[in-house]
């Protein structure tokens, strides 16, 4: 077998290629100027591109499912102590590098918004109870009332002043039936 030789091929500033030469050419591959072996250096370069990308692909799905299989993720939140749980859950898995901060960021934000929701919905079913105790409430307080009057008047035991305040409560009540 026969020594093999540099490639003839000089670059802009001087220096020799430095590689070897292809059988029967003066040049490497990389320099050769023989059409079949541009086409062929051609077709090279677009097979490692998309072998390369694919490459990149599979080996970033596969690090996806590697990570999940080890994460043992949670549950989805569905309250808002779960929903607090699964915050330190995500905290404690970026800062360990169980999960990148990018994915890390993107959850948390998620969580925070169903909590906000939560904070809503909660907020707008304690006002709906808090009207629905004052409504009961106030009825009670009606009922209760008129029945003492009812029984004063009945027995006749009702001075002048008590009634004055009797009519005006019952003015009180009306009006707040009213707002309501």
């Amino acid at each position: 077998m026969a020594d093999p030789r540099p490639c003839a091929y000089v670059k802009d500033d001087g220096e020799p290629c430095g590689a070897y030469a292809m059988g029967g050419s003066a040049y490497c591959f990389a320099h050769n100027p023989d059409p079949e072996v541009a086409k062929s250096r051609k077709a090279a370069r677009q097979k490692a591109g998309k072998v390369t990308s694919q490459r990149r692909v599979l080996d970033a799905r596969e690090a996806r499912q590697q990570r999940a299989r080890i994460l043992d993720v949670p549950p989805e939140p569905t309250d808002y102590v779960s929903a607090s749980a699964y915050l330190s859950w995500i905290v404690d898995q970026v800062a360990h590098g169980r999960l990148d901060e990018t994915t890390g960021r993107v959850l948390i934000q998620g969580t925070k918004e169903f909590m906000r929701s939560l904070d809503k919905r909660g907020a707008q079913e304690a006002f709906e109870k808090a009207q629905k105790t004052f409504r009961r409430q106030t009825a009670q307080l009606r009922e209760t009332y008129l029945e003492l009057v009812d029984e004063i008047e009945r027995t006749g035991r009702l001075t002048d002043r008590a009634r004055d305040l009797a009519d005006a409560a019952r003015r009180a009540l009306a009006e707040m039936e009213d707002d309501v």
